[in-house]
């Protein structure tokens, strides 16, 4: 179950600090803290969704979108709530890696994005305001960070690689930057 992580427990955003958003939780931006971001997506499934018309924004990190489609429905009602028609709202989805290694939880994570851009299309998103990209590489990949800054609608994707894979890119630029000296 994901949920609105705004709790007494939660620290203070400052005014130029990004609001962070953890597993299983969703933020919507303010005027004194416009950018939202999450990351280590993995096989979790981030959403983004921008309000031009009021420069608000929204993010979720969903860990089984599958299983939580009332959530999602929520989430997404949340980005409606102040009249803005879903037809204007621009929509990110970053993550969802699938292990292919394991039929069973290929499968699940296959189910679980079918079931978010349905999820999507029902809440009235068409696939022209759906920017999706799945993180396809588990093996060479980290994780996928998201990033929305609410004042200017930008946004912003990193897939960050894996330990072994940047130690390997680290190498290979070491030996390159040696080899012109």
């Amino acid at each position: 179950m994901i949920s609105h992580n705004a709790s007494p427990g939660q620290p203070e955003q400052g005014p130029s600090q990004p609001i962070n958003v953890g597993m299983q939780g969703w933020e919507k931006t303010t005027a004194e803290s416009p950018i939202i971001q999450t990351h280590g997506l993995g096989p979790c499934i981030g959403i983004a969704i921008y309000n031009p018309a009021d420069k608000v924004g929204h993010l979720a990190h969903i860990a089984t979108p599958g299983a939580e489609q009332q959530t999602i429905a929520d989430f997404l009602s949340s980005a409606t709530d102040n009249g803005a028609a879903a037809q204007n709202l621009q929509v990110w989805v970053r993550g969802g890696q699938v292990n292919r290694q394991n039929a069973g939880s290929e499968f699940i994570g296959l189910f679980g994005r079918q079931s978010l851009v349905e999820g999507l299309t029902a809440a009235g998103i068409s696939a022209e305001q759906m920017n999706v990209e799945w993180d396809e590489n588990p093996v060479e990949s980290q994780g996928t960070r998201m990033k929305l800054d609410a004042t200017t609608g930008e946004f912003q994707s990193l897939v960050a690689p894996a330990p072994h894979v940047a130690q390997a890119i680290g190498q290979e630029a070491l030996m390159g930057e040696r080899l012109t000296h």
